[in-house]
């Protein structure tokens, strides 16, 4: 599904306004980080591919960008922080 994304600085006085990223470390240690200002709810959009929002470049970036292919990135209407159960992934 193609979708379009409307970019626009991040605003936080305005409900619609957004960003996100996404980040790796390679073997050597050298951090890889993409990041992208949006709009929500534009043409009624308001739940997107993270990997039709961020694409990562370089010689690893065909599996990073797939993994991407796999999360998707929600306005906040969609869920509450509050509903989600906390889980503490730490050992």
């Amino acid at each position: 599904m193609e979708q379009t994304v409307h970019r626009a600085p991040f605003d936080p006085t305005k409900d619609t306004s957004a960003t996100t990223w996404a980040s790796y470390r390679d073997a050597s240690g050298k951090e890889h980080r993409v990041s992208t200002d949006f709009l929500f709810d534009v043409d009624g959009v308001d739940k997107y591919l993270a990997s039709t929002l961020l694409q990562f470049t370089g010689s690893r970036a065909q599996a990073f960008n797939g993994f991407l292919e796999s999360l998707r990135v929600n306005s906040g209407h969609w869920w509450r922080p509050d509903d989600t159960p906390v889980i503490d992934l730490r050992v």
